[in-house]
């Protein structure tokens, strides 16, 4: 089993539009399995995102955006995120939709090693 994965979300369809994301979206994304460190990092670089602040009392989006943006910071490979995927280059809209599409491929990737009972951080 591969402990790497690359994918593009470029030619995938926007679920709102129900045409693929486009070239704006292009790039390749490679993400490797976490290590124990790695989940140490993603938990740690989620509350920064958070800036401390309690999931259950914060926007359910802004939530979800620090979990996955910690992800991608931590396990992204050098090289394999491409430049409009950071927080401070996208907007509500169409590009929350391709950063959850952009999600669905890690988490299917990150679910390869899971096994019942894990932690959904990796």
């Amino acid at each position: 089993m591969s402990q790497k994965h690359s994918f593009a979300i470029n030619l995938a369809v926007n679920p709102v539009s129900e045409r693929p994301f486009g070239d704006k979206y292009k790039g390749p994304f490679i993400v490797r399995r976490p290590t124990l460190a790695d989940k140490r990092d993603i938990a740690l670089r989620e509350q920064t995102y958070l800036c401390g602040a309690v999931p259950a009392q914060t926007n359910r989006d802004v939530v979800n955006q620090a979990y996955i943006f910690s992800h991608l910071d931590v396990l992204c490979e050098k090289d394999g995120r491409p430049d409009w995927c950071h927080p401070s280059k996208m907007f509500e809209g169409e590009d929350e939709k391709a950063l959850l599409a952009v999600w669905q491929e890690v988490d299917q990737f990150l679910k390869r090693f899971r096994t019942e009972g894990d932690s959904p951080t990796g």
